[in-house]
């Protein structure tokens, strides 16, 4: 097992992941070479390294839930906690990935947000259906979106819609 650390630079994806979660240490480290190049051949198809490092930093949460916290004679010591920084870490991580995929905290897209689910005790609105009714005019009322599709279906390219 190795273990190689250089400053991260866009071709080294290893000390990238090393350098997200913190695991730069020689001494110290948690994650081999080869554990880390698994995660990166796992993990790269979802579009960039903050991922790969979240995953990595869920292994080292895992390797850290065994664990535990000792209380003797007026001493303690908690190692429980680093299990709790790596799960935030990992949650810290996969937002930024987030963040740098889609270019900002949330999609938003005419007034619909992507983290955002409709209130389920509003009934959903009806567009079209009424609107713009006038005696004079006729009947304008589509019914469903069906009907709606239906006449969009006998228009063809090129042609002025009715």
């Amino acid at each position: 097992m190795t273990f190689t650390y250089d400053v991260p630079s866009v071709a080294d994806d290893l000390s990238t992941v090393r350098f997200y979660t913190g695991d730069t240490l020689e001494e110290e480290h948690f994650l081999e070479d080869e554990e880390i190049q698994f995660l990166i051949e796992q993990w790269s198809h979802k579009g960039s390294m903050l991922y790969v490092a979240a995953a990595a930093a869920d292994a080292i949460a895992a390797e850290l839930a065994r664990e535990i916290s000792l209380t003797s004679d007026g001493q303690s010591l908690a190692l429980d906690g680093l299990y709790e920084r790596y799960k935030n870490l990992a949650v810290e991580l996969r937002a930024q990935h987030e963040d740098a995929l889609v270019g900002g905290t949330s999609l938003y897209a005419g007034g619909m947000d992507a983290y955002e689910s409709p209130d389920p005790t509003v009934a959903p609105l009806s567009f079209g259906t009424g609107m713009h009714d006038n005696p004079e005019a006729g009947n304008q009322d589509y019914g469903g979106a069906d009907a709606v599709k239906t006449a969009w279906a006998r228009v063809k390219w090129g042609e002025e819609v009715p």
